[in-house]
């Protein structure tokens, strides 16, 4: 840690570039994210990190089951549509949907956006863009293993 600081200090100039560049990419992924509520992984990452944004799982439970979003909340879209009030108590954060197509998702923000809800989002490319981006699933497909001695 101490490396990094000395490395800060030293190289300021380069370190207040990068920052801006930093700045920059975040506000262009963020003005964008917005227009169509689609976000990149990457952004879902820092909304969850800095915002705590909630993941709500839309797909199947068996889906959701075999791998997801660490800390999402499986609602199949389904009983989402039937009942909305369940994500009543997310109004004031974040959320991001993940589905396996845009279509599904599309009337559900529109519904959420026009309530109290201040930032409804969509996950882009679904669950299979956050594999290919490397980012961590868990399952909830455990098996018990015995160990006989």
């Amino acid at each position: 840690m101490d490396n990094i600081v000395n490395f800060l200090v030293a190289h300021w100039v380069l370190s207040s570039i990068f920052m801006t560049f930093l700045g920059f990419y975040i506000a262009v992924e963020v003005l964008y994210s917005h227009k169509n509520n689609k976000i990149s992984p990457q952004l879902a990452v820092a909304l969850i990190n800095h915002q705590h944004a909630v993941v709500i799982d839309l797909r199947p439970k068996e889906a959701f089951d075999a791998s997801h979003i660490v800390d999402a909340i499986n609602i199949p879209q389904d009983q989402l549509v039937e009942n909305p009030k369940k994500l009543q108590k997310f109004c004031k954060k974040p959320i991001i949907f993940v589905s396996t197509t845009a279509k599904d998702v599309a009337s559900i923000i529109k519904k959420l956006s026009a309530e109290d809800f201040q930032q409804v989002l969509q996950l882009s490319g679904g669950m299979q863009e956050w594999i290919t981006s490397g980012l961590p699933t868990t399952s909830s497909n455990f098996k018990h293993i015995s160990i006989v001695k």
